[in-house]
């Protein structure tokens, strides 16, 4: 028997194959047999591929202008063809690279006496980009490609399209935040279904796997706003356990994505974890198991040559860094508990970015107090305030009542018996929060006669106050004392770290 052989190649999803057609004569049939030694190669262009992926792999690395100068290379390359789709596809990559530039900075917030006109510039620039695409997209969808890379064009444009309407809700949500240095009040739950609602409305769009850098960048950016906002308001409802989770997964979360940032910008100190029970969460270095390149700390930016294209990265590192701070001293009791001795919780704290349990301890010495105290209002919580922290959720405890549920969450020195006191304490701190918030925001001063004590009350959150008590007659115009307390509040709130969003 007879046989013929012809080779023909047939396109498959993008791919070449070679096929052996076999003529057996007197079967009456053929048939195609793919050859084992034929290789599997792709028809596209390998080379705007590799540029697309370095490109979006700078974007995420923080490498905006190299990201640009990138693009405009290729630009230059292509003038010859203006009206092809990979000349205009660049084209939005460069103005992508200059807007991404100018989000990481802040600059769309500015300072307050910047014009409106001055402020929406990046704004409308994301509005153009999110045009540009669509175009892109759409010519593509109406010239039925017959090239790969136009096919790979409209898929990224597709999905690329969403991006830029993404940046324009995380611009409104820091808006929103910078309002909250001169809102004593301010809800931080809004700010925290904003984040979820951008995180679930993108979590399907801009995809693709060449864009799998933007995304993972895009995620970190918004879960570790998320898990911070959320810290805030667990550390202030005194809700121990929940708010140690979320501030270790902003803390792993920024290491994670630092480790993106430059070399050059890193300084080579340690990092500093939660400051937690040893029983809970270790305060080490949570990508101390990842590999040499990832060893650089996320928590250590150089503050001397600061790029400002690290801006945001910076902020949001700060305001972790201050949750932390905050979240020491709040349950400081707690921690202290399970710490091997007074002098280990001392040096723990020493290595805090706000070491506030050193200020207490100057302040104690320099204003000549009785007593400092940090005391907590627990009526009306969602879950039963214990000062020994997380308890199993199956075994029940009486919530405080009466003047056991204002407890002294921290007292300095631990030695002071401060039980005559309590009763004049809780007068004032019910009183005070029955005040309009003007009358709220001033510290409150009251002298005893009977106790022969002089007392200094401000609130610094719904749930929190600040006390201090002195032994005998003290002016109500004490300046070391009234600028401790109105200092101490503001930075526990985090008034300044909000405000410092819009500068000037």
């Amino acid at each position: 028997m007879m046989s013929f052989q012809n080779v023909l190649t047939e396109e498959i999803d993008g791919y070449h194959y070679v096929f052996v057609v076999s003529n057996m004569r007197g079967s009456g049939s053929n048939s195609k047999v793919q050859s084992p030694v034929s290789p599997k190669t792709p028809s596209m262009s390998l080379r705007e591929e590799k540029i697309i992926e370095d490109y979006f792999q700078l974007l995420s690395e923080f490498n905006f202008d190299q990201a640009r100068e990138l693009t405009e290379r290729e630009r230059d390359l292509t003038k010859s063809n203006i009206t092809s789709h990979w000349h205009m596809f660049v084209n939005a990559l460069i103005l992508l690279a200059n807007d991404e530039k100018s989000y990481m900075s802040l600059s769309f917030l500015g300072p307050k006496w910047f014009s409106t006109r001055h402020k929406d510039t990046l704004r409308n620039s994301y509005q153009n980009l999110i045009a540009d695409f669509r175009k892109i997209y759409e010519n593509v969808q109406q010239n039925e490609p017959h090239v790969n890379l136009d096919v790979l064009l409209g898929h990224l444009c597709e999905h690329l399209e969403h991006f830029p309407m993404a940046r324009l809700r995380t611009m409104d949500l820091y808006e929103q935040l910078t309002t909250i240095g001169n809102n004593r009040n301010f809800n931080y739950e809004d700010p925290v279904m904003v984040c979820t609602e951008i995180v679930n409305t993108f979590q399907k769009c801009f995809h693709h796997p060449l864009l799998s850098h933007l995304k993972t960048s895009f995620n970190y950016e918004c879960e570790i706003i998320q898990h911070l906002l959320t810290t805030q308001i667990q550390v202030s409802e005194l809700d121990y356990l929940p708010a140690l989770l979320q501030l270790h997964q902003a803390h792993t979360k920024l290491a994670q994505w630092g480790t993106c940032l430059p070399a050059k910008e890193l300084a080579p100190v340690p990092s500093v974890g939660p400051v937690v029970a040893k029983s809970t969460v270790p305060a080490a270095d949570p990508m101390a198991h990842t590999a040499s390149r990832t060893k650089r700390s996320a928590f250590s930016v150089t503050s001397s040559r600061q790029n400002s294209c690290l801006t945001l990265f910076t902020w949001l590192l700060k305001y972790k860094n201050l949750l932390l701070s905050k979240f020491s001293i709040y349950f400081y009791e707690i921690i202290n508990k399970n710490a091997n001795s007074p002098l280990e919780m001392r040096n723990l704290c020493s290595k805090l970015p706000e070491d506030y349990y050193t200020r207490i301890t100057n302040f104690e010495k320099k204003a000549d107090i009785f007593v400092f105290l940090i005391v907590a209002d627990t009526n009306g919580l969602n879950h039963c305030y214990t000062n020994n922290g997380y308890f199993h959720p199956s075994r029940s405890l009486p919530k405080p009542q009466g003047i056991n549920s204002f407890p002294s969450i921290f007292k300095y020195p631990a030695d002071r018996n401060v039980h005559k006191h309590w009763p004049n304490i809780l007068m004032i701190i019910n009183r005070k929060k029955s005040h309009d918030q003007g009358s709220q925001e001033k510290v409150i001063w009251f002298y005893d006669k009977n106790a022969h004590s002089t007392y200094f009350i401000t609130l610094v959150e719904f749930r929190i106050s600040l006390v201090v008590i002195t032994d005998g007659k003290r002016s109500e115009r004490d300046s070391p004392i009234s600028n401790f307390l109105a200092e101490f509040t503001t930075q526990l709130r985090c008034n300044k770290h909000f405000a410092s969003l819009k500068p000037g």
